[in-house]
């Protein structure tokens, strides 16, 4: 399928753009971690669209201001909201975004109907 299985460090020292999409759970907390940026490739992009918490944030600050990696976006924090004195936003090389791809009309418009059927199930009306 063209796919080579290797650990998260061989990852993060021969990818240009990491893209995470993974749960949080007490496993997954602070995966990206200090040992991930160790051992990066410099031109390394970061990017979080999944669950804050799953990148320790101090770590990557520390990453981007040092030049261990190239830069990074993230529309996901572990304090949510983010505040606006995060060291992140400080920096040139660093992206926040706001988290809501499930925002669009159309989702909107399935979560509705979702809604709408669960309460007509419940009270037993075919809709």
């Amino acid at each position: 399928m063209g796919y080579v299985p290797m650990s998260l460090h061989e990852l993060f020292s021969s990818c240009d753009y990491v893209s995470i999409h993974c749960l949080l759970t007490p496993e997954s907390y602070h995966l990206i971690d200090r040992a991930c940026f160790a051992c990066c490739n410099p031109n390394l992009f970061l990017i979080n669209t999944a669950r804050g918490g799953l990148v320790d944030e101090e770590a990557l600050y520390e990453a981007l201001g040092s030049g261990k990696i190239a830069g990074a976006g993230l529309d996901v924090f572990e304090k949510q909201p983010p505040s606006t004195g995060n060291p992140l936003f400080t920096l040139g090389n660093f992206l926040a975004g706001m988290h809501v791809a499930g925002s669009t009309y159309e989702a909107l418009e399935r979560n509705g109907k979702a809604v709408v059927d669960s309460v007509f199930e419940a009270v037993g009306i075919d809709g």
